[in-house]
């Protein structure tokens, strides 16, 4: 844990993303730091970017009391992971999220599931001979996740909502990048 007595955080732009605790969830998570003190660390990066813990770190600077950090790297012994996973995966599960937030979150990683399905489309052409010796560029036969339904599919699953509510949520970012 890192010691600072006069630590100042920002909050990572991702977890931005994250809508904030209602006021009444705000109000009580306040009561039991006031009763029980900091249960839980806030994750920073070593860029002192707040990863997990923005509400507590508000929390206890409106208390007067020191937030107890502590790095991602240290929380994980090393292992590798990346801090958007991370943010995400601290976040999405135990908050409680509407499916329309839910899947708005998703759409925020459109770029990123395009890309993914981009070189998966491209790790599975390969060179193969065709009529009259002529080489040309031709889909393998293998099992590729994102091949079935695409990057729609991938989001629904990932935001466990319905194909159509994906498909609107994609065409509502799309237009949205687009303005």
């Amino acid at each position: 844990m890192l010691a600072q007595t006069t630590l100042e955080l920002i909050t990572h732009p991702f977890a931005l993303r994250f809508p904030a605790l209602p006021q009444k969830d705000c109000t009580a998570l306040k009561a039991d730091i006031e009763l029980n003190g900091q249960l839980h660390p806030i994750v920073i990066n070593e860029k002192n970017e707040i990863l997990d813990g923005r509400h507590r770190y508000e929390i206890l600077r409106e208390l007067g009391l020191e937030p107890r950090v502590v790095q991602l790297s240290e929380l994980l012994g090393g292992k590798q992971v990346n801090e958007i996973d991370f943010i995400f995966s601290a976040n999405f599960h135990r908050r409680h999220l509407t499916d329309d937030q839910r899947v708005a979150l998703f759409a925020q990683f459109l770029p990123r599931l395009r890309k993914e399905a981009q070189e998966n489309f491209k790790s599975t052409l390969i060179m193969g001979r065709v009529k009259g010796g002529a080489y040309q560029k031709r889909r393998r036969d293998v099992d590729v996740p994102l091949k079935q339904g695409g990057v729609r599919i991938k989001l629904a699953n990932l935001a466990n909502v319905g194909a159509g509510k994906a498909q609107r949520t994609i065409a509502i970012r799309i237009a949205t990048l687009n303005c």
